[in-house]
């Protein structure tokens, strides 16, 4: 093959319904797949010139030497902004390795890539996204990192996601991440609202019925909030939590992409234009730069574009 486009959507996370060690696995989470912020990127195996944002550079360079390989070219026409809530490094590692898979017609271990780059070692849901879309929750992450599927659901095409990206500090990238290897324990409170958030959450989606799916999402957010509080000092972010209160007074429930500052809710379609203006008159309010954006949801994964 000559070349190959590769698009992918956004991984928004849910949170985490799990972590602790009285199971066989460490973590389990739960995330949406978006259409909007995308990837899209044209490989070819004829020249190797990268035209890129630098962080998908180092990913190029870094998996090429993994796969041992030279000469891929890489001109990426999108790309999903890094570290800030989005699953930009999932996504974007994914379409290199399918994209040299589709190129040189080689089986490789996609998982065993994303291990030896820090991804993937504490939520799975970027990766079965990037193959499945829609709404899943993986199985659980344990010593060995295998990510399995436990719940996939098509979200419902009339629903919108708006989200929020603060122009504030980026969120935590792999290395910073490592404060996730020592567990700790949590009470049994914050255990009940993860686990009872993700089946509230999944079973909303299942019947599409957004206020259940909303407080599912404020449940699991809360108890994952609540578990990394001692970390990111609270239920969310200090710096975001300011919106999150003022979206609330609304009662528009926020959630917390990841470790931020990416915020987001759940709308239909024919309300998703006044929320998302609510919110931003919000930003105004509270003196936080940033912009708000609207997406469809993305029932299906990666997909591979016709020139």
């Amino acid at each position: 093959m000559h070349k190959v486009i590769i698009k992918t959507g956004s991984r928004l996370h849910a949170g985490f319904y799990y972590a602790g060690s009285e199971w066989n696995v460490r973590w389990g989470s739960a995330g949406f797949y978006i259409e909007r912020p995308s990837f899209v990127a044209e490989f070819s195996m004829d020249k190797e010139t990268v035209e890129a944002p630098e962080y998908i550079k180092n990913y190029v360079i870094a998996i090429s030497k993994i796969v041992g390989i030279k000469g891929l070219g890489v001109n990426v026409k999108s790309y999903i902004p890094h570290n800030v809530g989005f699953g930009s490094s999932t996504q974007s590692i994914m379409a290199i390795v399918t994209a040299i898979k589709e190129l040189l017609n080689v089986k490789l271990n996609e998982g065993e890539i994303l291990r030896s780059l820090g991804i993937g070692k504490y939520s799975g849901v970027g990766f079965l996204l990037f193959n499945k879309g829609g709404f899943m929750a993986d199985a659980g992450i344990g010593e060995k990192c295998l990510i399995k599927e436990l719940i996939s659901l098509e979200i419902p095409e009339n629903w919108r996601f708006i989200y929020i990206k603060p122009y504030l500090p980026r969120g935590f990238n792999e290395t910073e991440e490592k404060v996730m290897e020592n567990l700790w324990n949590s009470s049994e409170g914050v255990k009940k609202l993860m686990s009872y958030g993700l089946l509230r959450l999944a079973s909303g989606i299942a019947r599409h019925d957004l206020e259940d799916t909303l407080e599912g999402l404020r449940s699991i957010q809360e108890g994952t909030g609540l578990y990394f509080s001692k970390i990111q000092g609270g239920v969310y972010r200090r710096d975001v939590l300011r919106i999150a209160n003022e979206a609330w007074k609304s009662r528009i429930i926020l959630a917390q992409s990841s470790w931020g500052p990416l915020l987001y809710t759940i709308s239909t379609q024919g309300e998703a234009e006044g929320d998302a203006e609510l919110l931003k008159s919000i930003l105004k309010e509270v003196k936080v730069k940033g912009e708000v954006g609207i997406s469809t949801p993305r029932n299906k994964g990666y997909e591979i574009l016709e020139e």
